[in-house]
């Protein structure tokens, strides 16, 4: 299998763009422990990201949220990681409606909250490698605050190549070790745990 360069997409520095005035939605979420690929064919029947913490007079309790519901669907998309979810608020503007489906037991709900200004910036993950040997071939580490911030990505944004495994798909992509990785097949890249999953909708 080989994988065409097209299919990741490096930032070069000079191209980051500034961010300022993230939304700010208040939940925290835990990635489920497993996935079955055929029921996230079905948004209603996806595992989704299980509401571990629902922050006090904050919009998403305004609008109900409650521990222990799975967010299945923001905004009509299927967040994959709790970082990819904090980065599809971090990028509303403040005051953005947020459209959420969430299964609470065994009912499906609807719920809409009006996102508010971030007051707290948001901290990048935990810097960790990762590898990605399946499908992409690629040894990958999660950015710092400093790190990030030194190339203008937001915190938990994109992710550094290390190393590529010898005859992996990623070495005829034109990737190098040091590239930044931010998009997978046109989705952005929220951190190590975001591209490993978008990493298995690769074929």
């Amino acid at each position: 299998m080989s994988l065409p360069a097209r299919t990741l997409l490096a930032l070069l520095p000079a191209l980051a763009p500034e961010r300022e005035g993230e939304a700010y939605l208040g939940i925290h979420t835990a990635a489920p422990a497993f996935a079955e690929d055929e029921l996230a064919l079905d948004p209603d029947m996806a595992p989704g990201l299980a509401v571990t913490q629902v922050v006090e007079n904050s919009p998403a309790a305004q609008a109900g949220f409650a521990l222990g519901d799975r967010v299945l669907l923001v905004n009509g998309e299927a967040p994959r990681t709790p970082e990819h979810l904090e980065g599809m608020v971090a990028a509303l503007p403040p005051g953005a409606e947020v459209r959420a489906r969430v299964r609470r037991g065994e009912q499906v709900l609807d719920l809409t909250a009006a996102t508010v200004p971030r007051l707290v910036p948001r901290k990048a993950p935990e810097a960790r490698t990762v590898l990605e040997g399946r499908r992409l071939g690629l040894a990958l580490v999660t950015l710092g605050d400093e790190e990030g911030a030194a190339v203008g990505l937001a915190p938990g944004e994109g992710v550094l190549v290390r190393r590529i495994l010898e005859g992996s798909p990623a070495a005829d992509s034109g990737l190098e070790p040091g590239d930044l990785i931010v998009r997978l097949n046109g989705k952005g890249v929220h951190g190590a745990d975001d591209l490993l999953a978008l990493a298995r909708e690769v074929a």
